[in-house]
């Protein structure tokens, strides 16, 4: 936290009676006189900022309360400290009973020198350079990581199906792809060369790598891959054994109606046939 107001000071004019400056942003006391002499007539409050510098009066018959303060500090805030300045000037004149007439340069200085450092006591925080330089540095870390997952999108080994990488094409893309300063994440390219079949390992530079737990930052540091065994089936071949799969369950179910079926019409034809032998064929249909 710094304080954001550098200078303040109650004129006459353009005759500075008191003022106040931090001595730890420079000499104010020039600017200042050249701003009085060109503060617009007919004017009761007025303000300027440039280079993060915000100069604000306000004005009063012949007196004027202005102050160079940090843009970061708010309009209302900025003008409430002069409200105050002249409240604490008011004050004083009444109490030192000075004729308007009579008063000279710096007539009043060290009675408002404490008024001055007492008001401006609260007025601190980050001044306005500061945060556009932390926002210009959240824009680039931004940029970067846009940059970086744009990278990865296009890349061929995000791209073209990995069985269809060499090695050679392998190596070039783990030896070109950047790391930024802004991306601090852990994430490191564990994939290698993709093998069908069983687990292997290669030597790289007269090293082996024989499992694919070993540290992948050594790996990569001392030019190794790491080699990892996938499913030799491939996709066609998956989804042709899950439509079979389906097939031999719809056999099943078929085969299940089929049986019920059949043993229903047992069922009837054997109850048909004691009906038969009870009623000596069609008799029991026949009125009597």
């Amino acid at each position: 936290m710094e304080p954001l107001v550098f200078y303040a000071a109650v004129a006459k004019r353009n005759i500075i009676l008191a003022d106040y400056q931090d001595g730890r942003w420079g000499d104010f006391v020039h600017i200042a006189a050249r701003c009085l002499e060109n503060v617009p007539p007919l004017h009761s409050r007025f303000s300027y900022t440039t280079s993060d510098r915000m100069f604000i009066c306000l004005i009063e018959g012949i007196f004027i309360y202005c102050a160079i303060m940090d843009e970061a500090l708010s309009k209302g805030k900025a003008f409430m400290f002069l409200e105050h300045v002249r409240d604490a000037f008011k004050v004083l004149l009444q109490q030192r009973v000075v004729h308007v007439d009579t008063l000279t340069p710096y007539y009043l200085h060290h009675e408002m020198d404490p008024f001055f450092r007492r008001l401006a006591l609260p007025l601190v925080g980050m001044p306005q350079r500061e945060k556009n330089r932390l926002k210009e540095e959240e824009l680039l870390c931004q940029a970067q990581r846009d940059a970086e997952n744009e990278y990865d999108v296009s890349s061929p080994s995000a791209v073209a199906p990995l069985k269809e990488m060499s090695d050679e094409d392998f190596d070039l893309q783990t030896e070109r792809k950047p790391m930024s300063a802004c991306s601090r994440s852990p994430r490191m390219p564990l994939i290698g060369k993709i093998k069908r079949g069983k687990n292997k390992t290669r030597d790289y530079d007269k090293g082996v790598v024989s499992s694919p737990i070993d540290s992948s930052c050594e790996a990569l540091n001392r030019g190794k891959g790491l080699e990892i065994m996938i499913d030799d089936t491939s996709p066609c071949e998956r989804a042709q054994t899950h439509k079979s799969g389906w097939h031999v369950a719809q056999d099943r179910w078929w085969r299940h109606v089929k049986l019920v079926i059949i043993l229903d019409l047992l069922v009837c034809v054997v109850l048909l046939a004691i009906w038969l032998a009870v009623c000596r064929g069609v008799k029991c249909l026949k009125r009597d």
